[in-house]
This record gives structure tokens, sequence and C-alpha cells, in this order.
């Protein structure tokens, strides 16, 4: 072997990296801080020298890591994106999938799961694996994937997928993630008899109504709204996106019986961009309380 060859199988074990959950919790966490700041996005991806601010934020709070801008943190990235790509994918489009939202991962029938991966092939090694950074990524990766455009071009997630498909390359970081015992699992509904069923039923087919008729109009109502101020349909799909966005954690942290108070609440935030970035960034075990505060203080 000459030294020739000698420096290059050298030059390639450095640019290896093994990604620990830490690192990509922390990747993560970096990227969504420049994304609300507003520092990283371009009209076709990420602005020059992204990655060698994300590179310095590693290593000040990862003294030692050695991660770096190049190849590192370039291709973990677009790993994630095709990650959470393949994710949303199922959930938009595929049928019989849902996402658990304490599990953080799709839950469907093994045999929905093998016919789709069939089509699919990003979507393989995602059968029953918590995918924790699913919810932070929608703010990095959801403008990109709702204008139908991404930080990365064609061929270089076409060229990512088959490394990241190669048995011979680790799926880095994920795997460290240990998969307990998963089962899916339906939750268990009494059903009332006689008198006291019929004023049930009827109390919650008006209360379904009614949500659906407010919900519908808040809707109407916001897009109408954009229409008047948005110069562009990408604006407009940008703010839609992040409207389902905003209400589906309103609705998940205030309850699924309270639809007036989450509509309501889903209004005021959607009036204040500063409040959007609020509720994604707040810690959760203060957003109940925060939200709370809104309706007071309206």
């Amino acid at each position: 072997m000459d030294s020739e060859q000698i420096t290059q199988i050298g030059r390639d074990a450095n640019n290896k990296h093994v990604w620990t959950s830490q690192e990509d919790l922390i990747l993560v966490e970096n990227m969504v801080e420049l994304c609300v700041a507003g520092k990283i996005k371009a009209d076709n991806g990420f602005k020059p020298g992204t990655f060698g601010e994300i590179e310095k934020m590693m290593h000040d709070k990862l003294p030692g890591c050695g991660i770096k801008a190049h190849p590192h943190i370039e291709s973990r990235l677009k790993y994630l994106k095709n990650k959470y790509n393949a994710i949303n994918e199922m959930l938009e489009h595929g049928s019989g999938f849902a996402w658990d939202e304490a599990k953080k991962m799709v839950i469907c029938e093994k045999t929905i799961y093998d016919g789709w991966v069939k089509s699919h092939k990003i979507a393989q090694g995602l059968w029953m694996k918590p995918f924790p950074h699913y919810d932070d990524l929608a703010l990095v990766f959801g403008k990109d994937r709702a204008n139908g455009r991404g930080c990365f071009t064609p061929t270089e997630l076409a060229e990512d997928v088959e490394q990241n498909t190669n048995p011979h390359i680790q799926d880095e970081g994920l795997e460290n993630i240990v998969n307990e015992d998963i089962s899916v699992t339906q939750p268990r509904r009494t059903t009332p008899t006689g008198e006291e069923g019929t004023q049930s039923r009827r109390k919650r087919r008006k209360s379904s109504d009614s949500f659906t008729t407010e919900f519908s109009n808040l809707v109407e109502a916001f897009k109408l709204s954009a229409n008047a101020i948005a110069d562009s349909l990408n604006k407009l799909d940008e703010a839609t996106v992040r409207m389902d966005k905003v209400f589906s954690d309103v609705f998940n942290i205030l309850g699924r019986d309270d639809g007036p108070r989450c509509l309501r609440v889903t209004e005021i935030i959607m009036r204040d961009p500063v409040k959007v970035n609020l509720l994604s960034n707040m810690p959760e075990e203060l957003k109940k309380d925060w939200l709370s505060s809104l309706l007071l203080s309206d």
C-alpha cells in the first residue's frame, strides 16, 4: 500500500462520526434556536455559513465533541430530514398510520408498514422506532415541505438515502434509544344505556357540531385575513401550516373536551408571531398556565 492510499484511508476515518442521542438533541436544539431567530433560513434552504455557526454552538455546549460542519453536521441534517419527511409522508398520505405522541413514533400494523416500505424505501427502519425530534424538526423543515422544496437538492437527498441504507453505515445516535416492550393498544370505552345514554349522545352530538362549526368559521376567517395580507401563495401556505401546528399544540395542552377555549386561544396566539414562537419553545410545564392567562388578559 503506497503513501497516497494510506493518506486517503486516514482522511476517510476522520470524516466518520458516530452520533450520540445527546449530540442529536443539542444539534436539533441549535437548529430550532436559529430558525426561531430567523438567522439561518433562506428562500432555497440554509443561509451560507449556517453549518459553521452550528459547529461553533455544538462545541460551546459539548466541548471536545470533535463535530465539524462538513461533513458531520451537513450529513446528519440530511439524515434527520430524510427521517422527518418519511414520517410526514406516512402520516399525511398513508393509510393506517398514526402518531403516538407519548412514545414519539409512528404506529401501525406490521403488514401495513411492510407494504408501504416496498414503494417508499426512505421509510426503512422506522417500524416501531421512536423519533423524538419530529415536532422540533417541523419548525426547521416544515416550511420546506409545505412549499414543496427543501434545504437540500433532490440529488443530495437521494445520495443520502443510499448512504443511510447501506448496511455498513451505522444508524447513528438514534440506535442509542432503548426500545421498550411496545404494543399498539386501543383505549377502553364504556357504553351508557337507557335514558342516560340517549342524553349523553345528544350532548356529544351538539358539542361536536358546535365545535366543528366554530373551528370551520375560524379557519375560514383566518384564510380571508391571510389572503388580504399575503403577498404570495408561499406565505399563505406557511401561515396555514403554522396555524394547524398552534391549534394542535393548544388542543393537546388544554384538553379535547374544551374546544371553544382552544379555538379562542389559537386565535389570540395567531395574532402575534412572538406568541407563536413562544408557544413552540416554552417548557411544557409552563404552557397550560400561560394559555389560561391569555384568555384572562384578552
